[in-house]
């Protein structure tokens, strides 16, 4: 588990001893610290599968509601090294954080995301988890992006089918290191579609072994553009599946899996790990994941101590 320790100065000395500094060193100025989101995503590109990161799904939302600013805020008091947030676009082409195309189990109101202003979505209540309305409001994208700068990164859900709007605003924020978009399309649709994406910003390719020419959309993007993770959905543990996961590790590029529901991981999930944790979590750990998205953070980080108590 990636962690981190936050100190606080007081800035007037922190500029006058970085001066001090220059001065009897005649260096020049300090460069600042990276911060701890800038710290996850050099992790994250290094493809290192011994870091291991937690990706909370929809934020904290056993806390909070779902992807809501609390829940994010949530997700980084926890330690988690990434929360995922889902995207939906208002009638007048605001973005806002939600997952379903309508705003009726998530909040007070009623009606479909795209049929709604801003406005009216700004007086909607979030509900928790249980469904009774709390007072926290439907954040936009932007909002959350501040939220989360410099502190935790952010897996942009259903984002990449809002790159016309979700770049610029990543570059008004200053946050396109922040970010990872994902998404099903080959590598040769993706450069087609987004041209330079690529290069500008963390995008994960989504390869569901389900479906037929999973290895060979995977070997596409191994091949011509070396992501920084390949999510990967199965039903079944299979030689071809494991095959797929030695290619990623020999290559340095993670191995993304989610532990919400059976059906995305063989069978495994965050509930069969609440009574055979090694049996879910640790068989995908010895299989090379090192990205696991959660409905159950704390459980897996508990989980993670105890096992390297055992290393």
């Amino acid at each position: 588990m990636i962690s981190s320790l936050r100190f606080r100065f007081w800035p007037g000395f922190v500029a006058a001893f970085g001066l001090a500094l220059c001065v009897a060193t005649g260096a020049g100025p300090l460069r600042a610290a990276p911060t701890r989101a800038e710290t996850l995503r050099a992790t994250l590109l290094q493809g290192s599968h011994s870091e291991i990161f937690l990706v909370a799904h929809r934020g904290d939302w056993r806390n909070f509601p779902e992807n809501s600013l609390a829940a994010i805020e949530g997700s980084i008091a926890g330690g988690m090294e990434m929360a995922e947030i889902d995207l939906q676009r208002t009638k007048d082409g605001h973005l806002i954080l939600m997952h379903d195309p309508s705003v009726d189990r998530t909040t007070t109101g009623k009606g479909n995301v795209s049929d709604l202003t801003l406005e009216d979505i700004r007086g909607l209540r979030l509900r928790d988890g249980l469904g009774s309305p709390t007072s926290f409001a439907v954040p936009t994208l932007r909002e959350a992006l501040v939220v989360a700068r410099g502190r935790i990164l952010l897996n942009l859900d259903k984002g990449y089918r809002y790159c016309g709007e979700v770049m610029p605003l990543l570059e008004k924020t200053n946050t396109l290191g922040l970010v990872l978009l994902k998404g099903p399309l080959s590598v040769e649709e993706v450069m087609a579609e987004q041209g330079d994406l690529l290069s500008r910003v963390a995008y994960m390719p989504v390869i569901n072994f389900g479906k037929p020419g999973a290895a060979d959309r995977l070997q596409g993007w191994l091949e011509k553009a070396k992501p920084c993770a390949v999510e990967f959905v199965f039903t079944d543990w299979s030689t071809e599946l494991a095959e797929a996961f030695a290619e990623c590790r020999r290559r340095g590029v993670r191995i993304w899996v989610n532990v919400l529901w059976p059906h995305l991981a063989g069978g495994l999930s965050d509930d069969l790990a609440l009574n055979k944790p090694d049996e879910v979590y640790g068989v995908l750990l010895d299989r090379g994941v090192s990205i696991l998205q959660t409905d159950r953070p704390r459980e897996l980080q508990a989980y993670l101590r105890q096992r390297a108590s055992r290393l």
